[in-house]
Order: structure tokens, then C-alpha cells, then sequence
């Protein structure tokens, strides 16, 4: 289910909202505790803020680790498909989009086959329904324009179980499809998911946390985008994580995908770090870590006068190294050789 890290640097960045939107998504198929009895869909409530320290973390040897944990995103494969959406590659394609436009080509295809009097008309509407295996309902609408392309749509959850966890909350999304819109593949230009206090409750770990804020993919050929703006709230200790405005980008060649990032990072404990990519890392195909490829994480101003830093550099598909600059003198004074799946990312 989901993970809840209470290590210091705070949690994965990529983990809270992508474990919490594929078990909020994978549901709406058809085939991102707190909440209110009443459940989240009797009308939204204000959205999360971020509620803690917002000054810059001082990096040194002994929180890199965790921070570097922390804030990169991990395997390409597991972020974005950069090849389009077809019935037979959603493996690799981001739970937040694959479900949900698994959700629209499969309402788009009913709404078609149900209103065979009116399939000149260019917006197909419907709504939708669903049940949990262990209580609780959420409902789904969605309109296509197979004109312009546009889609939209709301999710509304009310205390809706599903194998043991429970959703409550809203979602509302919105995006643009490849022209012409055909319900037997749906291909996208643009992507957002507005999440407005989607709480996700584990009955087995009693663990819990909720989402309010936004993620947008695009994609423009070869290159896709995703940027993600996220309030996190963990519920058991009451703290919140912000994820603000972290972009990635992944560029598809024949053997490989070249992944770029940026973004901020906060702990309420701790503060924020930025981090971007020196040089981008690289990810083939046949393996699930970059074999090449710097990070580069910056904090606050060490003793002599620089930012305190850390630097990622993938040596091979398997291992990486980590050198932290603690003092801000533009010298790396420690470094370490970790395996990926100590980085972990995603």
C-alpha cells in the first residue's frame, strides 16, 4: 500500500502521491481516516497548505542519503511512457494517466455504442457509479469533444474501500487528445489531475495521508513532461511535505531515455533543498537504473560562504556516488558508493 517514511529528510517525494494515485486510479478501470464521516464528495473543502519550516536545509554527510532518497524521482520506465497510449503499453505509462485515460477510452466507447441516434453530435458525456469490494462508492463523469479534442472530467470518493484501503475526496482532471479522437486508442497532447484533499487510509497499516494539488503531463513527440505541484499530509503524524513545482522531462531515442529534472523540496522538519540535473541521466531500455547521468542538490549556505551540497552521479546501471560539499566551498569533502536500490527514488 502506501509508504510512510518517518526517517529525517521526510518521505519520498515520488512515493506519496504515486502510491496513493495508482491505488486512486487503478480502481476507475471500469472493468495521491481524516476524512469526514460524510466522505469528500459533498462539496470540497479548502486545500492543503504547507505548514512548516521554509528555509534552506543544511546539507552535510549525514541527511544526503535520505535527502537524495528523498527527492529523485527514480526509473524512467515506472514515470512516463514517451511512446503514445495503446491497448497494449500501459505497463510503463504513469498510474495518474494510464487509468484515467483507460477510464475515458472506455466511457467514450459506451457513450458511443449507447447513442447510436446522435454519433455525429462532437461532445459524448457520461457518468458513472462504482462500488468498493469492502464499502463505500465513488462516482465518475466525463465529456469528450472528438472536435477540438478536449476532455474533462470529475472523480468524487465517499469513503469508497478497496482491498483494504479506503478513499475519500475529489478529483477533477482535464486535457487535450490527438485529433482525430478515435475510442479505440486515445492519445494525448496534455494531461492535469487537480487533486483537492484525496485522502487514502491503509486499514492494515492504519496509514494515512492526503493529497491536495495538481500534476500535469504533456507531450510533444518524442518528449514528455510531467510537473507536479503537491501538498502531502501525513495523517498519523500530522505533518505536511511539499513537492513544489518539480518538472521532468524524458526524451525517447532508439535505445534509450534521457531523463531531466528540477524542482523544491520541503520537510517541515528540516526545510527545503532544490535539486536539478547536471547532465541528464540516461536509462536503456533493458534496464530499470541510469547508467549515466548527475544530480545536483543545493541547501543552505555552508561555513564558507557557498550553498551546501550534494552531487549524484550515476556510474553504472547498478551503483552510484554520492559526494556532499558540507561547507559550501565548492570542494566535495565526502563521498560514498550506494547501490540504486539504496537511492530507491520512486
Amino acid at each position: 500500500m502506501m509508504e510512510i517514511r518517518k526517517e529525517a529528510g521526510g518521505q519520498n517525494i515520488i512515493n506519496s502521491y504515486k502510491a496513493a494515485l495508482f491505488l486512486l486510479l487503478v480502481l476507475l478501470s471500469l472493468i495521491c481516516i481524516g476524512c469526514s464521516s460524510s466522505g469528500g464528495s459533498s462539496g470540497e473543502s479548502a486545500p492543503l497548505s504547507y505548514s512548516g519550516i521554509s528555509t534552506p536545509i543544511a546539507i552535510d554527510e549525514n541527511n544526503a542519503d535520505q535527502l537524495l532518497h528523498d527527492t529523485f524521482p527514480g526509473s524512467a520506465t515506472e514515470m512516463m511512457d514517451i511512446v503514445q497510449l495503446d491497448k497494449t503499453s500501459y505497463k510503463s505509462i504513469p498510474a495518474t494517466l494510464k487509468m484515467a485515460l483507460i477510464v475515458g477510452e472506455t466511457i467514450y466507447q459506451k457513450d458511443m455504442t449507447s447513442s447510436k441516434d446522435s454519433v455525429s453530435a462532437a461532445i459524448h458525456s457520461n457518468s458513472d457509479t462504482v462500488y468498493g469490494n469492502c464499502g463505500g462508492s465513488y462516482s465518475i463523469t466525463i465529456s469528450i469533444d472528438d472536435v477540438s479534442g478536449e476532455m474533462s472530467g470529475t472523480m468524487n470518493y465517499s469513503s469508497f474501500c478497496n482491498d483494504g484501503l479506503t478513499l475519500n475526496g475529489s478529483v477533477s482532471y482535464f486535457g487535450s487528445l490527438d485529433l482525430p479522437v478515435s475510442p479505440s486508442s486515445l492519445e494525448f497532447e496534455s494531461f492535469t489531475m487537480i487533486f483537492n484533499n484525496v485522502t487514502g487510509t491503509d486499514s492494515i497499516t492504519n496509514e494515512s495521508e492526503t493529497m491536495s494539488g495538481e500534476i500535469t503531463i504533456t507531450e510533444n513527440g518524442s518528449t514528455s513532461n510531467m510537473n507536479v505541484d503537491m501538498v502531502i499530509k501525513d495523517n498519523n503524524i500530522n505533518k505536511t511535505y511539499w513537492i513544489n513545482d518539480y518538472q521532468i522531462t524524458e526524451t525517447a531515442t532508439y535505445n534509450n531515455v534521457q531523463q531531466e529534472f528540477t524542482g523544491m523540496y520541503y520537510d517541515p522538519d528540516y526545510g527545503y533543498v532544490h535539486v536539478e540535473t547536471a547532465e541528464p541521466f540516461v536509462y536503456e531500455y533493458s534496464n530499470e537504473w541510469p547508467g549515466s547521468g548527475i544530480m545536483i542538490m543545493e541547501g543552505a549556505e555552508g561555513a564558507a560562504g557557498g550553498s551546501s551540497m550534494a552531487r549524484l552521479t550515476a556510474l553504472s546501471s547498478e551503483t552510484c556516488q554520492i559526494e556532499v560539499d558540507a561547507d559550501g566551498d565548492g570542494v566535495f569533502e565526502h563521498t560514498e558508493t550506494s547501490s540504486w536500490s539504496d537511492i530507491g527514488g520512486m
